[in-house]
């Protein structure tokens, strides 16, 4: 199983652990935005200790460490890594979103899970080279955004919408990888990594900033 090889990236130029290094270095921004959010959190002494909020941020440090390996030894265990951190934390966030942001009642958190979940495996289908499978997370901000701008008026709001924004450009960057290797060698997927560092910050800042705990 590990001894699969995956070349399915822009700059990745043979099955060497070193080839695709861009790729594989601007994980590290997933760290660095762990870190910060570490660091914010402990500062923030009213919610320190909530463990719900060290997990999104353990996940991200997960998703970067996951990246990583897969950019680097591109088998099927390492694209194991790469994804499994991703699904736990659009699960979770989709959760938490209804059980502490926009609070409808105790039921809806299994609503919202089980529509993200479906909405994902109908986009499936949609041909984006791997990246279908982020259309769902992508509709999910939005909608929660412009419902909680229009109808809750509330102050996270339009980190939400900035959020699917940058979700949108960094699809778009990772769907073309492949597109423009002819035109630029290392191709555009770094870009993604880059972006979607931001847009985990930004999410988990907003649960960290207006997350209310219940129960």
């Amino acid at each position: 199983m590990g001894s699969n090889h995956f070349d399915i990236y822009c700059e990745r130029t043979g099955s060497e652990f070193w080839s695709e290094p861009v790729n594989a270095l601007t994980n590290f921004a997933f760290i660095l935005s762990s870190l910060i959010l570490a660091f914010y959190l402990i500062k923030k002494k009213s919610n320190k200790g909530d463990i719900v909020n060290w997990i999104f941020i353990f996940l991200i440090f997960l998703i970067g460490l996951g990246s990583w390996s897969f950019h680097t030894l591109a088998n099927s265990i390492s694209l194991l890594l790469d994804v499994i951190p991703i699904g736990i934390f659009i699960i979770l966030y989709t959760w938490f979103t209804f059980q502490r942001l926009v609070y409808i009642n105790s039921f809806f958190p299994y609503v919202a899970v089980s529509g993200i979940l479906v909405l994902s495996f109908l986009l499936s289908f949609i041909p984006l080279y791997g990246s279908q499978s982020y259309l769902g997370a992508l509709v999910f901000l939005f909608l929660v955004g412009i419902y909680c701008k229009i109808y809750r008026n509330s102050k996270f709001s339009s980190s939400l919408i900035f959020a699917s924004f940058i979700l949108f450009i960094s699809i778009i960057f990772r769907t073309i990888d492949m597109h423009i290797c002819e035109i630029f060698f290392i191709g555009s997927h770094f870009i993604w990594h880059i972006l979607n560092s931001i847009l985990l910050f930004v999410v988990t800042r907003v649960m960290i900033d207006y997350g209310n705990k219940r129960g």
